[in-house]
């Protein structure tokens, strides 16, 4: 399958079930942090990415211990990273939190799922903001090839700046890697650098892995009060470009049904004169007028019509095929005011 070499040839290792996650030496705790591009089938189908959870890789996954949190009391508390899930949130965190979050060492629930809201932020503003570029291979997304050809280059850019583990293909789901240390706080990293992030020697291990320091994107704008649109930040969700003209530095409402501060491309629809072409002003054509026979000078003007009128003819088909094309291609011109 095409795609299958594709991703072989970006060194991703697909999800199988002989590939196991393994913590390392001193490092008790390592699992993956699913993230979901939207591209996948049926439930993994959103209109953003979302993320689907941490998950701890016991046997058979991996050799992470289960960890049991310190506290047995469970609070139900709804997270905001989860509310995509809308009626079933509750259901959902609950599914979350039994399966996976029992075995990872925190807190209890609340901090659990604090950190897997932490933990997903940014690489889900990186996949979001590929997913709203209106360049090639991600203008359309309509149809699955699009799709695949998108998801593509989400991983790609998700590897240079996250430990991208593995890649579920047929769900579309990012797996980045991560561990934690005795103090039960979840860290983004690579595999290698387990021991050195989350030895349980220490009191944790460094706040941030060398991986993730080295190329982490700036951080989503907090929306307290008047939400604000910043470059290539996704900023509050809206349906029509109203929803956006009174939100601070918000342009439009973008294809993502989320604000933005992106203007819609513009491509001047005016052609050039070619080079040496003379330029006849009106006193030039008064002057001719005064110095030449009235019978030439009435077949001229009526030669010169009657080229105006194909040239407009000519140049209409043009523009008209310029944005038919554009169109096709899913960006959107405006003709120079």
């Amino acid at each position: 399958m095409a795609r299958q070499a594709v991703l072989a040839s970006l060194s991703l290792t697909v999800i199988s079930g002989k590939k196991v996650l393994n913590c390392g030496r001193g490092v008790h705790l390592c699992g993956v942090l699913a993230l979901e591009s939207g591209f996948g089938p049926n439930a993994y189908e959103h209109s953003d990415p979302v993320v689907h959870g941490l998950w701890p890789q016991t046997a058979p996954y991996g050799t992470s211990k289960c960890v049991a949190p310190k506290e047995k009391r469970v609070t139900k508390k709804k997270h905001e990273c989860f509310a995509p899930a809308g009626s079933k949130q509750a259901w959902f965190q609950n599914h979350e939190w039994t399966k996976h979050g029992t075995c990872a060492g925190t807190k209890n629930d609340d901090d659990f799922f604090n950190q897997v809201c932490d933990l997903s932020r940014e690489p889900l503003v990186l996949i979001n903001k590929i997913r709203d570029e209106r360049i090639m291979p991600c203008v359309q997304q309509k149809t699955e090839p699009q799709q695949e050809t998108c998801f593509l280059k989400i991983i790609k850019e998700m590897e240079e700046a996250y430990p991208v583990w593995s890649v579920d293909q047929y769900n579309d789901q990012i797996m980045l890697s991560a561990c934690a240390g005795r103090d039960g706080r979840w860290k983004l990293a690579k595999v290698a650098d387990f021991p050195s992030v989350c030895s349980w020697s220490n009191a944790g291990g460094n706040t941030l892995s060398p991986t993730a320091r080295r190329r982490r994107p700036a951080s989503r704008p907090s929306h307290h009060g008047k939400a604000v649109c910043a470059p290539q930040k996704p900023g509050p969700r809206c349906r029509r470009d109203s929803d956006c003209s009174s939100k601070n530095g918000c342009l439009r409402c973008a294809r993502s049904r989320k604000c933005t501060n992106q203007p819609l491309s513009r491509l001047r629809l005016n052609e050039e004169l070619p080079v040496g072409a003379d330029l006849l002003s009106i006193d030039g054509v008064r002057n001719a007028a005064s110095t030449t026979h009235p019978g030439f000078f009435v077949a001229c003007m009526g030669s010169f019509a009657a080229f105006g009128l194909i040239a407009m003819k000519v140049r209409s088909n043009l523009r008209s095929r310029r944005v038919a094309l554009a169109e096709a291609n899913g960006e959107y011109y405006l003709p120079v005011e």
